[in-house]
């Protein structure tokens, strides 16, 4: 990871360019601020007299001399070790300096290069910004972009990885950036931005005013979007437990998204003093960018302006305004539901996002599950718009199918007709905890850091029937573990990784198995912090793999508009008929298909007569019911 800090536009006394010239500039250093000390009331006259004459209309930018802030681009990715370290100081340093640190998370390099079915948290600005720095490995940074004689980054062999490099080890960051806040900025820069949330247009419109001369004729202004609050798997995340979630991904902060104003910025002149420089800057958010969501309600936009591609003078964070043309809007933004679950009953979590111009103050939720009987809960708060809450609607009962969903949908925001009845409804799945016996055999397979892996066995009761680890390092070993006279009940497995990046598969093949009666019930390795499964022992919710009539049960296509088909295997010679049923519980098809022998099966299932929107396909054999969901889109 790495982050880099504005280059001093006054040395103050620390050899900022090359050593021939440190005498010099100290000279010249000391010189400026003593000149600047004696006719700061001069110059902000005459700023104030050129603001007139040439009838710039400044609206919210500060024509005040200021100090410079810092800029600090983190170099960063999802599998390096030690950039949550890098993350924690970060914000620590940007958390003692309250509105003087602008913090930028790049997601670039073969830390960040996902594999398997890892997210893709890079841009195509990020190399570019990288192979600027001169950077020796991750973690490092720049702190505005700026060589530091004494802090810069070197290789194993103790020498610099380019020419004057800006990138620095997480340990300086502080410290240069430190020394740029006690610095006198010639410009001040700010931004108001405006996000339309219906549109997705993001307007940014930014201000600089220069309290002195800046040393180029030109310099460059950057407009950069970032998200916060992104999940994903990370390495070393325990060092870094703040950011690290409930269910052990981590969250990342300040991820860089785009920049407005293109790799190096947008050309800013004049840059004398009195000078005042505005434009304005529009981006079409997209949905996603490499399939990673871009949520309107996490976006920050920050502006720098830069003598050129290095040297950032100073930066600000940009007051985010967002609006909507709808005064009644709400939509279940998430739902928060248990991977597996014992029980026939279920408390779901639904966040619920104003997305109107009015203040939300009352709505109707309505939810089930499996198409069962429609439950309502009544809704009261206060939610300005973009806002979201977390509300626990009480507990439903349903029975079990192989793939659990449930539905919800947001109705009469404050009483009213909702605008955008198209983002009312949302769906989420869940599975039946896996049924065992009252032996489980728990097979550990570690990867190169056993050390880091232990696990516990939970009764009903949330008493420790079992444990096992740390084990040794190096290759990869096996360990079996059989637990025996476990009483009827849900239990719970959980497994932990100290480092936080699982057992699988940047250091070693590592993975967990829980067996039952030869039966394999569950498998895993990729996680972050800790996994956990629940084992139903005594349990007869859904049907255990090895007792299936029907097999490999799917739709294809789906989403469908036209005509879908519906394959299948079964397992033995029985009856099987058809039903698809609306998210709403009613049966809008149905069809017996007769005896079935052994084997693969399809059938055709036709959307001409219905509706868009989610369904589930249900197979009804020998009284037990096998369902998969389909999406309609017309």
């Amino acid at each position: 990871m790495v982050a880099k800090v504005n280059r001093s536009l006054f040395n103050n006394g620390r050899c900022g360019y090359k050593t021939t010239l440190c005498a010099r500039l100290s000279l010249q250093s000391n010189f400026t601020y003593s000149f600047i000390a004696l006719m700061k009331k001069h110059l902000l006259s005459l700023a104030l007299t050129t603001f007139s004459v040439y009838g710039f209309a400044q609206t919210f930018v500060s024509t005040n001399p200021e100090n410079r802030n810092v800029v600090l681009e983190e170099f960063t990715g999802i599998y390096c070790p030690n950039c949550p370290d890098g993350h924690k100081k970060a914000q620590q340093f940007a958390d003692n300096n309250p509105g003087d640190v602008v913090l930028v998370n790049v997601h670039t390099g073969s830390y960040a290069q996902p594999s398997g079915n890892d997210p893709n948290f890079q841009t195509s600005f990020g190399a570019a910004l990288a192979n600027q720095s001169g950077l020796c490995g991750y973690p490092a940074g720049t702190v505005n972009r700026e060589y530091f004689p004494n802090y810069y980054q070197v290789n194993q062999s103790g020498n610099p990885c380019g020419t004057e490099p800006t990138a620095q080890s997480r340990g300086t960051w502080s410290t240069s950036g430190g020394l740029v806040l006690q610095e006198s900025s010639p410009v001040n820069v700010a931004a108001q931005a405006t996000l339309d949330l219906s549109t997705r247009k993001l307007t940014v419109v930014v201000e600089a005013y220069y309290t002195g001369d800046a040393v180029n004729t030109s310099n460059k202004l950057t407009v950069a979007v970032l998200q916060n609050n992104v999940e994903g798997p990370q390495d070393g995340s325990s060092a870094n437990q703040t950011q690290v979630l409930p269910n052990g991904n981590y969250n990342h902060k300040h991820m860089l998204r785009h920049f407005l104003t293109g790799q190096w910025g947008a050309s800013v002149s004049p840059t004398s003093t009195g000078s005042f420089f505005t434009d304005t800057y529009t981006w079409d958010v997209p949905a996603e960018i490499n399939d990673i969501p871009l949520d309107l309600n996490n976006l920050e936009v920050v502006v720098y302006i830069a003598e050129g591609n290095e040297n950032i003078i100073t930066g600000s964070e940009a007051e985010l305004i967002v609006v909507s043309p709808n005064t009644y809007d709400a939509l279940p933004a998430s739902i928060e539901l248990p991977e597996y679950l014992c029980e026939s009953e279920i408390e779901p979590k639904v966040t619920i996002q104003n997305m109107g111009n009015e203040t939300l103050t009352n709505l109707t939720i309505r939810y089930n599950v499996n198409g069962g009987p429609i439950e309502t809960y009544n809704w009261t708060g206060s939610l300005a718009t973009a806002s979201m809450e977390e509300v626990t609607l009480p507990s439903t009962s349903f029975t079990h199918m192989q793939e659990n969903v449930f539905w919800v949908s947001t109705t009469s925001p404050n009483g009213q007709s909702d605008e955008v009845a198209s983002n009312n409804d949302a769906v989420a799945t869940f599975y039946p905890a896996k049924n065992s016996g009252s032996a489980v055999d728990i097979v550990i397979v570690t990867d190169n850091y056993g050390s880091e892996t232990t696990w516990k066995l939970r009764n009903p009761n949330g008493q420790v029937v079992a444990s096992g680890g740390p084990y040794t390092n190096g290759s990869s070993q096996t360990i079996t573990e059989n637990v025996t006279g476990l009483a009827n009940g849900c239990h719970t497995f959980e497994i932990y990784d100290q480092y936080g990046d699982g057992m699988c598969c940047s250091y070693g093949q590592g993975s967990f198995t829980l067996k039952s009666n030869g039966v394999t019930l569950y498998t895993g390795g990729e996680f972050g912090s800790s996994d956990e499964r629940l084992i139903n022992v005594g349990g007869s919710l859904g049907i255990n793999d090895d007792l299936e009539l029907v097999n490999d049960l799917s739709v294809y296509p789906n989403p469908f508009s036209d005509n879908a088909r519906i394959s299948f295997s079964m397992a033995e010679t029985a009856e099987v008929s058809l039903e698809v049923v609306n998210i709403l519980g009613a049966k809008v098809m149905s069809q017996n298909m007769g005896e079935k022998a052994a084997g693969t099966h399809s059938s055709i299932i036709s959307a001409a007569h219905l509706d868009a929107g989610i369904y589930m396909v249900n197979l009804l054999v020998e009284g037990r019911m096998y369902s998969t969901r389909v999406s309609i889109t017309k």
